[in-house]
């Protein structure tokens, strides 16, 4: 019989395969550019892009370090019914603009005032966080855009949504209940971004994913979730410019916070109806 191993070392390997995977990819890089590779789009680009396989590489090879099946361990043995994800696109489309107005009222958050430091490190990093984002994003051609969309939607959800909703779900459901392991996996898909300012929000999110592939029984509906949410990022900066969060939200924080709630339910009906499509399954 195999021998279980305990949570916290499962997790400690998917962590380490995964470290490992990016420093090596990373040392890779700056073997064949040189040290003096310039923070420009196309670097940010590229090494966002092997972070990307490296993370994914990571997360097989843990899955084989742990002796856990790929496909289960993964979510990657059911298939999903189209209309399944194009519920959870239109889902995620309304949920968007509800999220931008959670992570601008956690703009407002202030710590308390021994705690000033903090709150100013944490705007350095969120704000330095942001710049990074925006240099990526920036292009004026359609080609540009679709590299964001490549890069940072789809790469970004088949990445975090192996490790996350794939092998960490997987390890978590084996010694929790459901429910305590979609929100670990949440609190923790969330605390790895850094942005202490969209937290919540993104911790939401992440636990809708779980709930996605909890549902499912596949990976599918949470990519296709999160591909969405990524995807509506990169195109409405694209269009907009840097003013697009405040399209999104400011509009909502006023006069209009009606249609936020009408869109919150409009949502919230099509991740119902998606749960009833699955559990018809």
């Amino acid at each position: 019989m195999k021998r279980e191993i305990p949570l916290i070392a499962s997790v400690l390997i998917v962590t380490a395969m995964v470290l490992l995977c990016v420093i090596v990819f990373q040392v890779v890089l700056l073997a064949f550019s040189g040290p003096a590779v310039g923070l420009t789009r196309f670097s940010l680009l590229l090494l966002q892009m092997l972070q990307q396989v490296a993370m994914m590489v990571g997360v097989v090879l843990s899955s084989l370090v742990l002796r856990e099946k790929m496909k289960p361990a993964l979510l990657l043995s059911r298939p999903n019914s189209w209309v399944s994800c194009l519920v959870v696109v239109l889902m995620m489309m309304l949920f968007i603009p509800v999220m931008n107005c959670m992570e601008s009222y956690g703009e407002m958050f202030r710590l308390p005032a021994f705690l000033s430091g903090l709150e100013s490190l944490l705007r350095t990093l969120e704000d330095a966080a942001r710049q990074t984002l925006e240099t990526m994003l920036k292009t004026d051609s359609v080609g540009g855009l679709l590299i964001n969309v490549l890069v940072i939607a789809l790469g970004a959800a088949l990445s975090e949504e192996l490790i996350f909703r794939g092998i960490l779900l997987h390890l978590f459901r084996k010694h929790w209940s459901v429910h305590v392991a979609v929100w670990v996996s949440a609190i923790a898909f969330s605390a790895i971004h850094f942005q202490i300012y969209g937290f919540v929000p993104r911790m939401l999110m992440g636990a809708l994913f779980g709930y996605l592939a909890v549902w499912s029984g596949s990976l599918l509906l949470p990519v296709v979730a999160h591909f969405t949410n990524n995807a509506c990022v990169v195109v409405a900066e694209y269009v907009l410019g840097e003013d697009s969060d405040k399209v999104f939200s400011e509009p909502f924080m006023g006069d209009y916070w009606w249609l936020m709630v009408l869109m919150t339910l409009a949502a919230l009906c099509l991740l119902t109806w998606v749960q009833r499509l699955n559990a018809r399954r």
